[in-house]
């Protein structure tokens, strides 16, 4: 009987050690396999916010690309160059009603084919000449030409192309 009770306490303390050893297996498989996963998802997250990363910045290339091209052509039409330096000079005998719509026209054109939301034409100062049809008069009223906004237009005409600049930016003190 004493031979039956050591057999049975060393097989349940054997069955005991396999159990808790299986469980400390387990355990340890448990989080071998959660830290595989973590660096996946990592890496996969990663990856995807370099593709991400590499998808919009050729995009803002693609975008000033095509925004300065649109600027050189406009720089280019000669009736838009000779109206918006009529309108700006404000020429006596100078038809500044036909100026104003030739350039509103030309805005406008811009605006709808190239679906932006309000277009302005101002002169070296920032003072507003025109803007685009379909715009409030009060959109163009409030528009006020800061500090960065002179500097971007002195360095427009000193490089004599387009920059991009914060010339866009809404004021907030006319509200």
């Amino acid at each position: 009987m004493q031979d039956t009770d050591i057999s049975l306490r060393s097989s349940k303390r054997l069955a005991l050690t396999a159990f808790a050893l299986t469980c400390v297996m387990l355990i340890l498989m448990g989080i071998a396999f959660y830290q595989y996963q973590r660096r996946g998802a990592l890496r996969s997250a990663q990856e995807n916010l370099r593709v991400a990363h590499d998808l919009y910045t050729r995009q803002i290339s693609y975008w000033r690309t095509q925004h300065l091209a649109l600027a050189q052509m406009l720089a280019s039409d000669s009736r838009f160059r000779h109206s918006a330096a009529a309108l700006a000079a404000r020429e006596p005998g100078s038809d500044i009603a036909f100026h104003r719509e030739q350039l509103r026209s030309i805005l406008g054109a811009m605006r709808h084919n190239y679906e932006y939301h309000h277009l302005l034409l101002a002169d070296r100062d920032g003072n507003p000449l025109v803007n685009s049809p379909h715009s409030s008069r009060e959109e163009i009223l409030s528009f006020r030409c800061g500090e960065m906004c002179r500097a971007d237009i002195e360095l427009s005409l000193e490089l004599n192309q387009g920059v991009f600049s914060s010339v866009h930016l809404h004021n907030a003190a006319a509200d």
